[in-house]
């Protein structure tokens, strides 16, 4: 009898492993179906980073979705848990402080199977190198910035009071860590109050995603108000 619940056990338990390892193996066919869509948001004068993880069906237009607890999502070390919103669906997101977050980052992204996902980036925020006047003249507009590698470009816009003129977007290269709008450029601003934002973003294709891939996204930005005169 006690031969017998001991083959009995024994047939339980590797039923269990069995149903188990097609468990994982499910999950991972399904995490390769996924893409990876990582964000890093974060904004001069905000005290927190956003650090943003979908992972959709498909592609980059796919819904995203909730993984398998047998999944871990790790940043620098600490896990990450789903959350979700009624708009955006489910996403994994971690907030760190802005003023300790400057250096590398490792995302991981470890499947039931013990395969890795590994991404490393560098963060580095930028700012204004001198502060801008309080009046500035549209004849001579240059805003000197650091923590930028040579002719990188960024987005500016320029917003005024003005219902009947524009908002100024573009994209420039900043150059020997100067960023110059021509004259003729701000014609589409009016003098008066202006609000001037500055964001650098990259994407970046991921280095070691699954087989549908994924990208990586970091973006940072400032502004800065100032009266454009002639």
């Amino acid at each position: 009898m006690r031969r017998w619940h001991l083959v009995y056990g024994l047939f339980i338990l590797s039923s269990l492993m069995a149903c188990k390892n097609e468990d994982n193996q499910a999950v991972e066919k399904r995490t390769d179906a996924l893409y990876f869509d990582y964000s890093v948001v974060a904004e001069e004068g905000r005290e927190m980073v956003s650090c943003l993880f979908r992972f959709r069906e498909e592609d980059a237009d796919g819904d995203p979705v909730e993984l398998s607890e047998t999944v871990m999502l790790t940043f620098d070390g600490l896990e990450i848990a789903a959350d979700s919103a009624r708009m955006a669906g489910t996403f994994y997101e971690i907030m760190l402080p802005l003023n300790q977050f400057e250096g590398e980052h490792t995302v991981l992204f470890r499947a039931p199977s013990g395969r890795e996902y590994t991404e490393t980036f560098y963060f580095q925020p930028f700012s204004l190198k001198s502060e801008l006047p309080a009046a500035v003249s549209r004849k001579n507009f240059q805003v000197e910035l650091e923590g930028l590698n040579e002719n990188e470009r960024i987005s500016i816009i320029l917003t005024d009071t003005s219902f009947l003129s524009n908002d100024l977007f573009r994209m420039d290269t900043v150059k020997n860590g100067i960023l110059s709008i021509p004259a003729e450029r701000l014609n589409e601003v009016t003098n008066g109050p202006v609000l001037m934002q500055l964001n650098r973003e990259e994407n970046k294709k991921l280095q070691d995603g699954p087989r549908k891939g994924g990208k990586l996204k970091i973006s940072y930005g400032l502004q800065r108000e100032f009266l454009l005169t002639d």
